[in-house]
């Protein structure tokens, strides 16, 4: 089963991660992380990434922020995890509302926490649950089409 937003929060809730709007996305699978930096740079995004977003391009800027969500949100990206507090100091409602009403999660992180040990952690756990759901097929298929024993039956 793949990672989920709703996952991601419980993992990081000691790294003080909050969500700040679009908590009926919470569902959303996440299937890798992307580090994205500018508004352009959402055209890279894969379907069910999650980005993680310092604002050193954009800073308190929230005509750009907000386009920054719609770009995530026309690629199919999980949500968005914001380290607030060096570049972008806070998350306004427009862009709150914006991201409830389409229900893309949007949580934050302090500056404090060091991003490269949140995707870090957050990989590995995304590949050990790879495995797992690898590991669940391989036996569902070998149970489904492996060839029953053959019994040798002795007649006297």
């Amino acid at each position: 089963m793949a990672v989920t937003c709703q996952e991601l929060l419980q993992i990081f809730a000691a790294q003080k991660m909050k969500l700040c709007a679009g908590g009926s996305g919470l569902g959303h699978a996440v299937r890798w992380f992307h580090a994205i930096e500018s508004v352009e740079d959402t055209e890279f995004l894969q379907p069910d990434e999650i980005v993680f977003f310092t604002g050193v391009s954009i800073g308190d800027d929230d005509a750009a922020f907000r386009a920054l969500l719609h770009g995530i949100l026309m690629h199919h990206g999980a949500g968005i995890v914001v380290n607030l507090g060096k570049y972008i100091h806070g998350i306004s409602e427009a862009a709150c509302a914006f991201a409830e009403a389409e229900a893309l999660p949007l949580f934050v992180l302090p500056w404090s926490v060091r991003l490269g040990g949140v995707t870090q952690a957050l990989g590995t756990r995304i590949l050990s649950e790879r495995a797992k759901e690898k590991n669940i097929r391989g036996l569902i298929k070998k149970c489904l089409f492996s060839s029953p024993r053959s019994e040798e039956h002795t007649s006297e």
